[in-house]
């Protein structure tokens, strides 16, 4: 009778050892997959606010006349001297539609794009789900976006202050959590470019 309390006891130790071991290697493998998305999303945000400073910086150097030829909250076109060859180029950002990405499970992501050149190659930039510029005059007052749509071409060489703002989430799902779900990163910066 001993030896069977013993050998209940046994296999209820190892048991519960087991099960603690397992639970152990769900929980890690989770964290590694938290980790990993927050690592894709930090990327991401990462690689599109360097080269947006980098351009937003370079706004209208070596230019002359119109600087920013298109002043949105999520487009934004203007010209430059980029690469320093003495040849102005134009430099388009723009978004895509959301449906764009269809095989990510994030409902909100999409691709931003930059042009440089209308004969140039459209280039991914990142997969991002909020993008807005906002655009300030000399004194850091916002400007509006009717102000600089369309034909407004004077209000838009008032443009002095360029405020991004980007988010990035990972492309699957965390939890439930819809504030958390999808990993989200943000980069907010204002700059005011040399050259406007």
């Amino acid at each position: 009778m001993d030896q069977l309390i013993n050998i209940i006891g046994t296999y209820y130790l190892s048991g519960f050892v087991i099960l603690n071991v397992l639970y152990l290697n769900i929980r890690m493998n989770d964290s590694v997959n938290q980790i990993m998305r927050d690592t894709y999303s930090e990327q991401n945000v990462v690689a599109i606010s360097q080269i947006l400073e980098y351009d937003i910086y370079k706004v209208g150097h070596s230019a002359s006349g119109d600087i920013i030829l298109k002043a949105d909250s999520t487009a934004f076109t203007f010209r430059s001297d980029l690469d320093n060859n003495n040849v102005i180029d134009t430099v388009f950002y723009t978004m895509s539609t959301p449906t764009t990405l269809s095989t990510t499970r994030n409902p909100r992501d999409f691709i931003v794009y930059r042009q440089v050149n209308s004969s140039g190659a459209k280039l991914t930039v990142a997969y991002s789900t909020s993008l807005k510029f906002t655009y300030s005059d000399a004194t850091g007052a916002k400007m509006s976006y009717v102000s600089i749509a369309g034909t407004a071409q004077a209000s838009r060489n008032n443009i002095k202050y360029i405020t991004t703002y980007v988010k990035c989430e990972s492309s699957d799902s965390l939890s439930t959590d819809a504030r958390t779900a999808y990993s989200p990163v943000e980069w907010q910066m204002k700059i005011r470019p040399k050259n406007i």
